[in-house]
C-alpha cells in the first residue's frame, strides 16, 4: 500500500473556495469548516492550483491543514495548464506549512490499495505516446499507476517510484522508479523498465524519453524482442533509440541477434516495423544451425525479414560449411527450403574429406594473383551456388567451371553430392584436353580421390587422374 504526493513550493499562502454543502463552525474546535459533497479549489499568486470533489472534508481555522476524504476529480495545476488530472484518492491533505499534499490511499485492508489513475499531458505522455492532444482530449493521455508521486514545482520535477505502470492505446511501460523533467520534456528511468508493445517487447536498465524528439533511448542491458506470429527475433544491443511514432530502433554497439537455429552478430542496425525488416552492417557474422551442420556468413550488410526469417547479405561475401568456402558478391537465406543461394561472381573451394578449410582460402580466392596457389583443391566459380543448411549438398549454375589439380571442365549445372564427395556436371558439359574443350554427356569430379570422370555421347568414357609431376 503506497501513498502518492505531490510538493507545490508555490504554496506558501492559497486561497480555497468550495462550491457545494459548507459549514463553518465558531469556538471550541479547531476545525474552521466542514465540507460535504462539495467541489474544493485552491489559488495561489491569481492563479489556480488545484481543485478536488470531495464526498467530506475540513479546514483548519488557520488554513495550515486542509483534509479531503472521498476525492475524485482532482486536478493539479502548472503554469495555468492542468499537469496531473483525474486523480482519486480515499484522503487528501494539503498541508501549507509543509508546502505539499499527500493523497492517501484506501484505509480498507481488505481493499489494501486504491487503484491511482493519473492522466498526465504532454510531459508524461512522452514516454508512451506523440499525440499533442489538449486536456479536454483524454484519449491524449497516459495513464499512469504508482505507489508514489512526488512534484516540485521549483524545479518542475516528479519523481515516480514503486510499481509503475504507463499505458496508452499502443503499449504499456512498466518500471520501479521514474524521474519526469517537466522543463525539457524528458523522463528517465534509472532501473530495470521494460516496454511492451503489438508486437514487440523492449527492456533496459536505462530508458530516458525525449517528448520533443518522439524517442526514447535505452541503454545497458537492452534486449528487443520481435514477434511476428510464429518467429521470434531477440536482439542484445549496448544501446537502442525507440521511435515510439512509427516503433522503428536505431541499435548500436555489439549487437546480437537471436533467431531460430541462427545467431547473428553486427556493429549497427535500424528495425523497420512497417517494412518488417532488420537492417544490420559493420562486420556481420551469422551462423545458421540445422540437423547438428553449421553454416557461417560473414558480410558487410545483411537485412532480416522478421516475418519469414529469410536474409539478404551484401558485401564481401564469405560462407563458411565443413569442407566448403565460397565468395560472392550478395547471397540469400531462405528459411523455407533452408538454403543459402549466392549470386554474382561466385567462387567456392572444396577440400576432400571435409577437412576445415581456413579463412585465408577467402582471399586467395578473390584476389587472381594468389588464386594459383590453390590449384591443388577442387574450385568451382559460376553465376550461381546453391548450399544446403541441412545437407551440405550445392547446385551451381551458370557459367560453371571446375578446376582440380590443373585439370578444367565447365558446364550449366553443377551438383555436389557430399556423402560422396562427387560434383556431378551435367548441360552443355566441356573438359579442357590439350588445350581444346571436348564436349561430353556428364562429368563426374571426385574431390575425394582427385579425379575427373567424363562420359561421351556414345558410351566413350574417359578418366583423367592426377599427373604426379603436374605443376
Amino acid at each position: 500500500m503506497g501513498t502518492i504526493i505531490a510538493l507545490f513550493a508555490a504554496f506558501i499562502i492559497y486561497t480555497i473556495y468550495v462550491i457545494g454543502d459548507v459549514k463553518i463552525l465558531s469556538g471550541g474546535s479547531d476545525k474552521a469548516v466542514i465540507i460535504n459533497n462539495a467541489q474544493i479549489d485552491g489559488w495561489t499568486n491569481g492563479s489556480k492550483a488545484w481543485e478536488f470533489f470531495a464526498n467530506t472534508g475540513w479546514s483548519t481555522i488557520d488554513r495550515s491543514m486542509t483534509v479531503l476524504q472521498g476525492v475524485s476529480r482532482g486536478v493539479v495545476y502548472q503554469d495555468i495548464k492542468p499537469s496531473i488530472t483525474s486523480i482519486e484518492a480515499w484522503e487528501i491533505k494539503i498541508i501549507n506549512s509543509r508546502n505539499k499534499i499527500e493523497v492517501l490511499p484506501e484505509k480498507d485492508e481488505k481493499t489494501q490499495q486504491i487503484i491511482k489513475q493519473l492522466y498526465a499531458q504532454a510531459d508524461i505522455k512522452s514516454l508512451v505516446s506523440d499525440r499533442e492532444k489538449g486536456p479536454e482530449q483524454m484519449n491524449g493521455y497516459s495513464r499512469i499507476w504508482a505507489d508514489s508521486l512526488v512534484y516540485d514545482s521549483a524545479t518542475k520535477t516528479s519523481q515516480v517510484e514503486g510499481n509503475i505502470r504507463i499505458k496508452d492505446n499502443n503499449r504499456e511501460i512498466f518500471a520501479s522508479k521514474m524521474e519526469i523533467n517537466n522543463a525539457d520534456r524528458t523522463a528517465k528511468i534509472t532501473e530495470l523498465a521494460r516496454i511492451y508493445g503489438k508486437n514487440f517487447k523492449l527492456v533496459g536498465n536505462n530508458m530516458t524519453s525525449y517528448l520533443k524528439e518522439d524517442r526514447i533511448s535505452v541503454e545497458n542491458d537492452v534486449c528487443l524482442i520481435l514477434r511476428h506470429k510464429k518467429n521470434i527475433t531477440r536482439i542484445y544491443c549496448d544501446k537502442l533509440d525507440y521511435f515510439s511514432k512509427t516503433n522503428n530502433s536505431n541499435m548500436s554497439g555489439k549487437i546480437r541477434i537471436i533467431r531460430k537455429d541462427m545467431i547473428t552478430f553486427a556493429n549497427s542496425g535500424y528495425y523497420d516495423d512497417n517494412a518488417k525488416r532488420l537492417d544490420v552492417d559493420g562486420n556481420v557474422r551469422a551462423t545458421i544451425t540445422k540437423n547438428k551442420k553449421t553454416t557461417k556468413i560473414s558480410c558487410d550488410k545483411a537485412k532480416f525479414d522478421t516475418s519469414t526469417n529469410d536474409i539478404l547479405c551484401t558485401g564481401n561475401i564469405e560462407i563458411y560449411q565443413h569442407g566448403k568456402m565460397a565468395v560472392s558478391k550478395t547471397c540469400k537465406y531462405d528459411s523455407n527450403s533452408d538454403k543459402v543461394t549466392l549470386i554474382g561472381d561466385v567462387r567456392v573451394v572444396i577440400e576432400k574429406g571435409h577437412t576445415l578449410i581456413k579463412k585465408e582460402s577467402a582471399d586467395k580466392l578473390r584476389d587472381p594473383e594468389v588464386r594459383q596457389s590453390l590449384r591443388e583443391k577442387t574450385t568451382i566459380t559460376a553465376d550461381q551456388f546453391e548450399i544446403s543448411a541441412t545437407k551440405g549438398d550445392t547446385v551451381a549454375s551458370g557459367n560453371v567451371v571446375v578446376a582440380q589439380n590443373g585439370k578444367l571442365s565447365k558446364s550449366d549445372t553443377a551438383k555436389y553430392d557430399e556423402k560422396k564427395e562427387d560434383i556431378i556436371m551435367t548441360d552443355n558439359v566441356y573438359m579442357e584436353k590439350e588445350g581444346q574443350w571436348v564436349k561430353t554427356n556428364k562429368i563426374i569430379v571426385s574431390v575425394k580421390n582427385e579425379t575427373f570422370d567424363a562420359i561421351g555421347n556414345v558410351e566413350t568414357k574417359f578418366i583423367f587422374k592426377e599427373k604426379k609431376n603436374m605443376p
